[in-house]
This record gives structure tokens, sequence and C-alpha cells, in this order.
């Protein structure tokens, strides 16, 4: 882990411990927002962990509001049901029969 991932580690750890009592429920919040910034292009690649960091620090520093994450969930779970619900193509094998 490079010296900088470990200051930004150490960095949210402080933040949390020093949070107020809501924590646990922006914890919450923070697990949406990493499923959210998931669909991202440039975090596509990133491992879930670290985008549990990024989310967390983004939700402690008050740079995503609750209603912004919340908005943006729902969206994503919209989404997912449109494909859930769209007609399926037949595969090329099962149309070739």
């Amino acid at each position: 882990m490079t010296a900088e991932k470990n200051a930004e580690t150490e960095l949210l750890e402080k933040k949390i411990c020093d949070y107020g009592a809501s924590k646990y429920k922006d914890l919450v919040v923070a697990m949406k927002w990493a499923r959210v910034i998931k669909r991202q292009e440039e975090n596509r690649s990133l491992p879930m962990a670290q985008l549990i960091d990024k989310a967390l620090l983004d939700i402690v520093d008050g740079r995503v509001a609750r209603e912004q994450v919340e908005e943006a969930a729902a969206k994503l779970a919209a989404e997912a049901a449109a494909r859930e619900a769209a007609p399926r193509r037949p595969r090329a094998s099962a149309a070739a029969e």
C-alpha cells in the first residue's frame, strides 16, 4: 500500500471515529453511494473496498448529500427493473434451430 493510501485510510479512520451519532445511518448511505459510483466509468476497475473508502469520505466530508445518494440509488434500481422487464432477444443459436 502506498504512503498516499495509508494517509487516506488514516484520515478516513479519524473522521469516522470523530463523527457524530448519525455515523451508522450514514454508513448505510455510503454503501449505497459506493454501488452508485461503481457504475461511473472512472471507478469501474476499482475494487469495492476502495469504492467504499471513497464513498465514506464523500459522505463524511459532505461532498454528497443523503438526498443525492437516495435519488441516484433509486435511479439505478429503476434501470435494473427496466432491464429485467424488457423482453429478451433470442440467442443466435436458439434462433437457428
